[in-house]
């Protein structure tokens, strides 16, 4: 089970309405499903992030919930505009030009979770074949951890049939761009 770090008014608008799918996703949730991804538990975090994207995008109505563990600026952000209970989430790279910001969005949370799966499948087969290449190359074995494979280790050279890829070319055919 998790607990969401819920921002709540006056922070953000009294009309915005978390989707019910959050809640029940995270009644069962593991802390781990969606690695590198998570749903932001600390309110502190939360409040962070909301701050963060409120001054890099000050055009922008989000409502940070989760993030990318990996690459530590990508989050998922509701669209705060919306009052309907399903907003659509909206994948964010922080910390960059507000042109290069954008990472698609999707409808709704099983959308969300749909996609961070396949992320975590991929993340998962990236992890196990620089193992093996590791493996390969003599290089010390690496270990295991509650989150999949650690990363500490790996080689960090991109595989040659990803290199032409955009960044989000894993997240399959879910996110949107308008």
């Amino acid at each position: 089970m998790i607990k969401p770090a819920l921002l709540l008014p006056p922070v953000i608008s009294p009309d915005f309405r978390y989707p019910q799918a959050l809640s029940d996703y995270c009644e069962t949730a593991d802390e781990h499903d969606l690695h590198p991804w998570y749903v932001m538990t600390d309110p502190e975090e939360a409040s962070d992030w909301l701050e963060i994207v409120r001054e890099q995008y000050p055009n922008r109505n989000l409502i940070p919930f989760a993030r990318n563990e990996d690459t530590g600026d990508d989050i998922a952000c509701f669209d705060g505009a919306d009052t309907t209970g399903e907003p659509k989430i909206h994948f964010v790279h922080t910390f960059s030009d507000p042109d290069w910001s954008d990472f698609g969005y999707v409808l709704n949370i099983p959308e969300f979770l749909a996609d961070v799966r396949d992320h975590n499948a991929k993340h998962l087969r990236d992890l196990a074949e620089d193992a093996e290449a590791a493996k390969a190359e003599g290089a010390p074995p690496i270990e295991h951890s509650p989150y999949g494979w650690q990363n500490v280790l790996l080689i960090g050279r991109p595989k040659e049939s990803d290199k032409d890829l955009p960044p989000t070319a894993f997240a399959g055919h879910r996110r949107r761009w308008d």
